[in-house]
């Protein structure tokens, strides 16, 4: 169970950190300044590296591919050092490194069956997006003038994943059929299986598109603060909502 935990921990984290560095360039830094960039390096190098520490305990001992952990943590130190209120093509360079390492990492993490690149990048980018999204509204109460243009194309790109997610999931839903028949033992049983899906689909799709519309709607106005009030909430629901995903994966190799 211990594993267990940890393996979701970090599969969670390092989609986490991967996401908003992705995201990240929605963002003009001659806007928002070189510290929110610093703060979205600070929030992933700080994932990636508790997700190495996390893996050292399951497995024991380093690998090239827990090193790639390790030295993501370190680019994203040191582009939190050399950022300032523009971005060079190095910067770049160092951001897509990131990147690379983690879905390498992430798909490494899975063994490379045919649903991790699936698994990896609607997790990671759907994660990445919300919590990107909370972080630039709290941004706002720093640069008030800031303009709603960045949020507003984060809430277009988080209804996009939300039905793409959507999509994946009533796949998997008809694939795993056994799961959801009545006097099943497979999974966690009938009862359990039907809670586990009732919960992913209204915490993690219907509750987070609902109230992503809402913020679009303040965003529209340029009630910032309400607006950001709902992403924090959004962040809660979309880190249930893929918690449960990636628990579920983990006991029973069935995503949902």
């Amino acid at each position: 169970m211990i594993v267990n935990i940890l393996n979701l921990l970090v599969y969670f984290l390092t989609s986490l950190s991967i996401g908003l560095i992705i995201f990240s360039g929605l963002a003009n830094p001659k806007k928002t300044g070189e510290g929110f960039f610093q703060l979205i390096y600070s929030l992933s190098g700080s994932g990636l590296f508790i997700s190495f520490v996390a893996m050292i305990s399951i497995k024991g001992y380093y690998s090239s591919y827990l090193l790639l952990l390790l030295f993501s943590s370190l680019i994203c130190l040191l582009l939190r050092t050399i950022q300032k209120d523009h971005k060079s093509v190095s910067m770049y360079f160092l951001q897509f490194i990131i990147i690379a390492f983690g879905i390498s990492y992430l798909n490494f993490f899975f063994g490379y069956n045919y649903s991790s690149l699936i698994i990896t990048s609607s997790s990671l980018l759907l994660l990445g997006i919300v919590t990107y999204s909370m972080v630039m509204g709290h941004w706002y109460l720093v640069t008030p003038k800031l303009s709603a243009k960045p949020l507003i194309n984060a809430t277009y790109i988080t209804w996009f994943l939300i039905f793409f997610k959507l999509c994946i999931s009533i796949y998997f839903y008809f694939q795993n059929q056994k799961l959801f028949t009545e006097g099943t033992a497979a999974g966690g049983g009938y009862a359990f299986n039907w809670i586990m899906l009732i919960m992913r689909y209204v915490w993690g799709y219907l509750i987070l598109f609902v109230m992503s519309v809402f913020a679009f709607k303040l965003l529209k106005i340029r009630s910032l603060q309400s607006a950001t009030g709902i992403l924090y909430a959004e962040t809660f629901f979309v880190f249930v909502g893929e918690l449960i995903s990636m628990y579920y994966f983990f006991a029973n190799g069935v995503l949902l």
